[in-house]
């Protein structure tokens, strides 16, 4: 007999947009669509400036979302863990409880750690920055704005990420995101059999 294996399953940019107008065109602020691409690359941008600074000052760890960490190792290449394993395992423990779906209450748990003040408003006026000086759409200067485009840009990764196993969700230039199925810690595989979201920043240099 031969062994079945997962197909997998890569996804794009152009599925985020997909998503994002299937399941968020009737919001007031649905013309901020258009920005989507703008708003990665300002995601990006402000990554990258992140680990530049924390190379000049001969630091290796650069929080990233509230949560994942970006790590530079021995190679000088580049790789994500979470910032906290329990929000990490919590998210997962969510879906599990769900059937394996995602929920409204696990959308809500993922944004929340996201968006944890007062962190998350000195991440969108630093966005704001770097668009106004990267002269981006008068738009994309405004928090509100960000914010919004923000929120539906991880809650569609979200919903992709987790609507199938061994989907790859490339954001160019920002990295991939999947769900892996190990963690460090053994003792809580039971709890992951939805896997963990992860994040490999493969486009830093």
């Amino acid at each position: 007999m031969t062994e079945n294996k997962k197909k997998t399953i890569h996804k794009d940019a152009l599925a985020l947009k997909t998503h994002i107008t299937d399941n968020f065109s009737d919001e007031k602020q649905a013309s901020l669509h258009k920005h989507i691409g703008a708003m990665l690359s300002l995601m990006a941008e402000k990554l990258e400036c992140d680990v530049a600074s924390a190379n000049k000052k001969g630091e290796d760890v650069v929080p990233f979302l509230q949560f994942w960490i970006v790590k530079k190792n021995a190679n000088g290449d580049y790789t994500a863990t979470f910032k906290s394993h329990s929000f990490a395992r919590q998210l997962t423990t969510l879906f599990n409880e769900n059937n394996q779906k995602v929920s409204p209450k696990m959308r809500e748990y993922f944004y929340q750690v996201l968006t944890k003040p007062p962190v998350f408003l000195k991440y969108i006026n630093e966005l704001a920055a770097i668009a106004k000086n990267q002269g981006e759409a008068a738009e994309l200067y405004a928090p509100r704005n960000l914010i919004y485009l923000f929120k539906v840009i991880m809650l569609s990764l979200l919903e992709i990420v987790y609507a199938q196993d061994d989907v790859w969700l490339t954001l160019s230039p920002i990295g991939k995101f999947t769900r892996c199925f190990r963690l460090n810690r053994s003792s809580h595989e039971d709890k992951l059999k939805g896997g963990v979201l992860q994040f490999y920043p493969t486009y830093l240099t």
